[in-house]
């Protein structure tokens, strides 16, 4: 990104604009909606956290639904968010490919999808095959 285009990067503030539209008295027929979304996107906010999904992160720090990317709250944190920013995302595309298979009917052949399907069978995993073989290579 050019110094041009960092100097036109915005951040949202969500609750605040949220807040906004709620404090205008023509709009209090959405009260509840915009409370329900807010409960909505908290619970986002967790999730994404727990995930830790570096585009996602991105995500919740430019609409400072991560409270280190609120300049209003307590855990502020510019030095975490400038991190946040600067994290590369993670690889796209399917999972098979990522891991160097051309199809998604191919299989590894030290972990073939009859080991994840006994593992699905006994609910050792609800994973399916290429998570779970993503996840038995990372470990």
């Amino acid at each position: 990104m050019n110094s041009k285009e960092e100097r036109l990067h915005f951040k949202i503030h969500t609750f605040n604009l949220l807040s906004e539209v709620l404090s205008n008295n023509s709009t209090q027929i959405l009260r509840i909606p915009i409370l329900t979304l807010c409960n909505c996107l908290r619970r986002l906010a967790q999730i994404a956290a727990q995930l830790n999904d570096p585009a996602l992160n991105k995500l919740m720090c430019e609409m400072t639904l991560y409270t280190i990317a609120d300049m209003g709250h307590e855990d502020y944190d510019k030095e975490a968010v400038k991190e946040v920013m600067a994290t590369p995302d993670a690889p796209q595309g399917p999972i098979y490919e990522r891991l160097g298979f051309s199809s998604g009917w191919d299989e590894h052949p030290d972990h073939p999808k009859s080991d994840w399907h006994a593992e699905v069978e006994s609910n050792a995993t609800y994973l399916g095959y290429w998570e779970w073989l993503e996840a038995l290579l990372k470990d």
